[in-house]
């Protein structure tokens, strides 16, 4: 008897409160809606009521102002409509007692008040603010629909709940009397004993009842082992994953750690019978230099941090750490999570990717730029061709031009030469040619060319661009390259590489004349080898030279659009910029560049062995 009263007893209290959280639900969305709705009307007639009183306001027609006011408050819910001028006293109202007076306004926007919603925004004109309309809405509307609806709800949820408890109490006196022995059975669950049965009744709904319990003890003893296992699955998941994670409290107590935090901690400080647990954040060993202060107030800030300017050395690598604190909130256990992770791959990798996002710029620039200054430059040119035509070829019209004005021609070309106007036209000429090879190059690496790719031998690639290095350097270089010893050490004479092969000559022939320069004046005889091999899924061409070498320094700087070393008349820069574009981004291979920076360099190129 006792248990089904208090029973019943919660029951019809719980289903008050619910009925009570509905009807005040219903009361504030309903309220809600009605604000809401009320706002947007004003919103609606504050703006119809400012475009009205631009005209108005701008010309000063005051009376006229007053007029379309008194047609604007007749609209429903208006309480007041007032008007400032831009030095704030009253130039039209609803009520004509504020005319004239100097009132206080509403903050700007839309203003909660007790019994209105005060509306407030500036009349401007072409960015000139030429007055202020203030306009209150009454409440009284939606205060009385909303009074009548919550009543009408009241009485929906009551008799509801008087239906609701007369079927509960009937339903209470015929079922609950047997559910004793269920609840000592519950209770003997809850202390962890499953061996405890509930008997079987009669009654066919008790007995489904009793096998129900039956069944959910054997369940929840199920759930406890799968718990444990679920535990044991998880220690297994976290020990596996690359990152370091060390749970701590909010004071810096570790809590939780997995096995990869034994790869970041110092073993000559570090005792391996020591035990983590327990162990303040502070005092572990880690092998790389931490503030504790920062950390203990990135774990207490409750907020995701990163440390990442963390570094170690291995062996004289250094070796690059990210450290993210995840903060732990909830009632029971607050803290934070540490990630620990090495990230030198990461870093090696974002620079390959900034030396990329470098190139695909430059090649957007490239093309605009060519076409713009290939204009001026044809016209520069050709004048400095006509300029030393004029002055020192023969031709009838400069001699006709000579005796009109009595002047000597030999005079003045010897007074030329005195001044070195040759020689600053000759300036001009070859400056105005760099420049051109400099579009020349730039035209080509922008250029989207529709390439033929075939399976061409690289011995036939090899020497038609030995052909090519022994003419075209000779004549535009002052480098004899027949001089140079070359030493041929190829392939197989039917490996073929799938490439574009101009392309590939243009690479070739630019290292080749790179390797020329670097061994100019060294004192050595200028040898260069060229081999080729084919390695796992790649065909490796190398090119080394016993020139003067590259620097450590300028190596990471080869491929950099516009960089190069040599003096100012004699390089663009474009040279390894379109070579490695070529390698890297049209036939997917790579470049690598060794040197000691004194004796020899040597470059190796890596395609891909394509089947087609």
């Amino acid at each position: 008897m006792k248990i089904r009263t208090q029973l019943f007893s919660f029951i019809a209290i719980l289903v008050l409160s619910m009925s009570s959280l509905t009807v005040f639900f219903f009361s504030s969305e309903y309220k809600n809606f009605a604000l809401k709705r009320l706002e947007e009307t004003g919103n609606y007639i504050i703006e119809d009521i400012a475009s009205e009183s631009v005209d108005y306001l701008f010309y000063e027609t005051f009376q006229t102002l007053n007029e379309m006011v008194e047609t604007k408050k007749n609209l429903p819910d208006i309480a007041r409509i007032v008007i400032f001028d831009r030095n704030g006293r009253v130039v039209a109202s609803s009520e004509e007692s504020f005319i004239g007076e100097d009132l206080s306004t509403c903050s700007s926007g839309i203003n909660q008040l007790e019994d209105e919603i005060c509306f407030v925004r500036n009349i401007e004109y072409s960015g000139r603010v030429l007055g202020v309309i203030q306009l209150l809405i009454s409440k009284d509307r939606i205060n009385q629909e909303l009074l009548e609806s919550t009543g009408k709800w009241i009485f929906l949820q009551m008799l509801f709940l008087g239906i609701y408890l007369s079927i509960l109490f009937f339903a209470l006196n015929r079922f609950l009397s047997p559910l004793n022995d269920m609840r000592r059975v519950a209770e003997a669950v809850s202390q962890g004993d499953f061996s405890l049965q509930v008997k079987e009744s009669r009654s066919l709904e008790l007995k489904r009842i009793a096998l129900a319990m039956n069944e959910m003890s054997l369940a929840v003893l199920q759930r406890e082992q799968q718990n444990r296992e679920l535990k044991d699955y998880l220690i297994n998941m976290i020990n596996s994953i690359s990152a370091a994670i060390i749970g701590v409290d909010r004071d810096g107590r570790i809590h939780y750690w997995n096995r990869k935090v034994l790869d970041f901690l110092d073993r000559d400080v570090f005792n391996q019978e020591q035990k983590l647990e327990g162990m303040l954040i502070d005092s572990l060993p880690l092998k790389f230099d931490l503030k504790n202060d920062s950390l203990e107030e990135a774990i207490k800030a409750e907020k995701i941090s990163l440390f990442d300017n963390l570094y170690y050395y291995i062996e004289d690598e250094l070796q690059f750490v990210e450290m993210k604190v995840f903060p732990l909130i909830s009632e029971k256990h607050k803290g934070a999570v540490l990630l620990i992770d090495n990230i030198s791959e990461k870093k090696r990798y974002e620079g390959m990717l900034l030396q990329n996002e470098k190139m695909l710029t430059i090649g957007g620039m490239a093309a605009g730029m060519a076409h713009e200054i290939n204009n001026p430059l044809s016209g520069i040119m050709q004048n400095a061709d006509l300029l030393n035509l004029r002055l020192f070829s023969e031709s009838p019209r400069k001699n006709k031009a000579a005796e009109t004005l009595n002047i000597d021609l030999k005079d003045m070309e010897e007074l030329c030469r005195e001044l070195k106007i040759p020689a600053y036209i000759s300036y001009i000429t070859e400056s105005c040619r760099r420049i051109s090879e400099i579009v020349r190059n730039m035209l080509n690496f922008a250029r989207q060319e529709d390439t033929t790719f075939s399976q061409y031998r690289i011995r036939d690639l090899l020497e038609q661009t030995l052909v090519l290095a022994r003419n075209e350097l000779n004549r535009s270089h002052a480098i004899d390259f027949r001089q140079i010893e070359i030493d041929q050490n190829y392939c197989d004479d039917n490996l073929c590489l799938y490439c574009q092969p101009q392309q590939i000559v243009q690479v070739i022939l630019n290292l080749l004349k790179n390797s020329a320069e670097a061994m100019f004046d060294t004192g050595r005889s200028p040898r260069i080898s060229i081999a080729c091999r084919k390695e796992k899924d790649n065909i490796l061409l190398i090119l080394e030279d016993n020139g003067s070498g590259i620097p450590e320094n300028i190596q990471s700087k080869l491929f950099t659009p516009f960089f190069t070393t040599k003096a100012k008349r004699a390089g663009t820069g474009l040279g390894m910029f379109i070579s490695y574009r070529i390698v890297k981004e049209i036939h997917k291979g790579n470049i690598l560049v060794e040197s000691d920076g004194e004796s020899f360099t040597r470059f190796t190129l890596l395609f891909p062995i394509i089947q087609k």
